[in-house]
């Protein structure tokens, strides 16, 4: 088992073993950091961990959701507390909930700006958001997060408490709840983590 890890996890090989095959193709792999001048960067200015209590009338919310082994995440626009567009995607049992929190952050900020809105952004996950304010990050969708929201200055990221009758932040639970059992399916590759726990069920299970 340990030799699978090395070969798929570190040096990129795939492999087979207990008759299950493992691409590194499907697990995520460590990225350099980003280029970008330390003096451009930012984001530790613009992702507020800290809560606030008065949400804007208009924003965007987002959140993903893990339950009975199935992913998905969401996001929503509010406007006027009224919700006006919703994004949701059904991700894979192996997918964890920050990935699915950080891919809906992502999808909401690309969003945006495809509309050339300079909004704000709720999220309830403070992993999420403190691996996006982080300037050493090498996980490549928290990079990819970065970027995006490196192009819209005027966008800021911001945390909001869960389950405390927020009407944006329960709509985009409601959704990723509801993407987990059902939606467009989105690949997204396993974290490195997943290799271990899936070699350790074969084991298990042989």
């Amino acid at each position: 088992m340990e030799s699978i890890l090395v070969r798929a996890g570190r040096l990129r090989k795939d492999c087979n073993w207990e008759g299950s095959s493992f691409l590194c193709q499907d697990f995520q792999q460590p990225n350099p950091p980003l280029i970008v001048h330390p003096a451009n960067f930012d984001l530790e200015d613009r992702v507020a961990i800290v809560f606030d209590p008065h949400p804007p009338a208009e924003a965007i919310y987002t959140d993903g959701s893990h339950q009975e082994g199935e992913t998905g995440c969401a996001f929503c626009v509010i406007q006027n507390n009224a919700q006006i567009y919703q994004w949701t995607a059904k991700l894979s049992p192996h997918n964890t909930v920050i990935q699915a929190e950080t891919l809906a952050i992502k999808e909401a900020i690309n969003w945006a700006n495809s509309k050339g809105i300079s909004t704000s952004i709720w999220s309830d996950s403070k992993s999420a958001l403190g691996a996006i304010s982080s300037f050493k990050s090498s996980n490549p969708l928290t990079q990819e997060t970065q970027q995006a929201l490196l192009q819209n200055p005027s966008m800021q990221l911001n945390w909001i408490k869960a389950h405390v009758g927020f009407l944006g932040n329960e709509a985009a639970d409601n959704l990723a709840k509801q993407a987990t059992k059902e939606g467009t399916h989105l690949h997204l590759q396993a974290p490195k983590c997943q290799l271990k726990k899936m070699l350790m069920n074969l084991s298990l299970n042989k």
